[in-house]
């Protein structure tokens, strides 16, 4: 971290919303939030940051979600009200750090929990060293700023189906738009999942084919 206050730390929220501090977690007891207390306990001088550990996405479909806090209007926010940003970052441990949302500096930046959801490869690729951090900065004159992060999950899903489901060319047990995509960059190919038909190349009547299993 390298502010001057207002770091992370996990604890039950004690404060009561009027410096823009979460109440509560968004579920339970404890969360993630920026220096826990009832007061002028807001980040302040800089940037504040949180990294988890090694987490296996390697499986095709996995989704992270959680449930976020962030205010830059606590207190009225001083003199410099809306200028701050929250962001969320990715990486699949094959490459640098992805950005997978910033927050605000005015929508969703007035306090109150938000949950999201994501599908992992649709950032990075899915590998055993996924990481997540968050990051809540106060980089203006005046600000106070407040973060919490809370219900962190990462979700695989697994297929049984039996046979394998055709037309479902990354593995997440439906077949969509993402798939379709995936049949297409095999448009021309030989031995490609994508052959529905057998027939030795991807074409058009393996489109017919994928659109009668679409969804």
């Amino acid at each position: 971290a390298s502010t001057t206050s207002g770091q992370w730390e996990r604890g039950n929220p004690t404060g009561n919303s009027t410096r823009g501090e979460p109440g509560s977690a968004a579920d339970g007891n404890f969360c993630l939030l920026t220096e826990n207390g009832n007061g002028n306990f807001d980040i302040d001088g800089g940037c504040t940051t949180i990294t988890s550990p090694l987490i296996n996405t390697s499986a095709a479909g996995t989704t992270v979600s959680y449930s976020r806090w962030f205010d830059n209007t606590g207190a009225g926010s001083g003199a410099d009200p809306n200028n701050d940003l929250m962001t969320v970052e990715v990486t699949d441990g094959l490459s640098g750090w992805t950005t997978l949302e910033v927050i605000g500096p005015v929508a969703q930046s007035s306090g109150g929990w938000y949950d999201v959801s994501f599908l992992v490869s649709d950032f990075v690729e899915n590998t055993s060293s996924f990481q997540i951090r968050f990051t809540a900065c106060d980089l203006n004159a005046g600000s106070v700023v407040e973060a919490a992060i809370d219900n962190l999950l990462i979700e695989a899903i697994e297929c049984n189906d039996e046979p394998e489901l055709p037309g479902d060319f990354n593995g997440d047990c439906v077949v969509d738009g993402a798939d379709f995509g995936d049949l297409l960059s095999q448009w021309g190919n030989a031995n490609s999942p994508a052959d529905l038909n057998g027939n030795g190349t991807v074409d058009g009547a393996d489109v017919g084919l994928f659109l009668a299993l679409f969804g």
